[in-house]
């Protein structure tokens, strides 16, 4: 990897002489145009007045402006049930161990809820069991619902059906904004995973 070598992988130079094949340069470049610009860095707010900042210096010093970082995000760090995380306490949980407590679907709607911005956010055990449960019922109720599918309303929409589908886009719509930005809690209360209410009318059957 000689300075040449560098600058035609990295700084688009034409004029590279190297006992490197030309077909493997060529396929290094493409990797490296591939993947960047990177759409999104994200990392602790400890490390924004060195590592990210530098992070950007050093994008702008070498890159074209083609290739600079899209987006930074800085996240608080994480706390476990309110408390700090340390081995030397107990308080500590691994992402393995999470998952192989409370199934990966539920320790991604925590890790949801924990919280967003900056703030310090904060995975509580006894939300990742609650989401245990509440997904479970969302299945038995899916699969309640689709087992006489043959009696289900067949026929041509009513403004029910219309109010419904405008209400759901919406929803959709808005879901994908909160995760565009990386508001994953704001995503999770417009689409919470739970069970409709059963005391609402059973108006948009179809």
């Amino acid at each position: 990897m000689s300075d040449e070598v560098w600058d035609y992988v990295f700084a688009r130079r034409e004029d590279v002489q190297s006992d490197i094949s030309k077909e493997t340069l060529e396929s290094m470049r493409r990797e490296f145009e591939y993947w960047y610009p990177l759409d999104v860095r994200i990392s602790g707010k400890d490390l924004i007045q060195n590592h990210l900042t530098f992070f950007l210096y050093i994008h702008i010093a070498l890159f074209p402006q083609e290739y600079w970082p899209r987006a930074i995000r800085v996240n608080g760090h994480l706390l476990l049930n309110g408390e700090k995380m340390s081995k030397s306490t107990g308080n500590f949980l691994t992402l393995n161990e999470a998952v192989s407590k409370f199934g990966a679907d539920a320790t991604r709607c925590a890790l949801a809820d924990a919280g967003d911005e900056i703030e310090d956010a904060n995975f509580e055990e006894t939300v990742a069991n609650s989401f245990v449960l509440r997904l479970f019922e969302l299945r038995k109720w899916c699969e309640d619902e689709t087992k006489n599918e043959d009696q289900l309303r067949t026929s041509s929409k009513v403004l029910w059906d219309d109010i419904f589908e405008d209400e759901m886009n919406g929803l959709v719509a808005e879901a994908v904004g909160h995760y565009d930005a990386t508001m994953y809690k704001l995503a999770l209360k417009v689409i919470p995973p739970t069970i409709p209410n059963p005391s609402a009318p059973d108006t948009y059957v179809s």
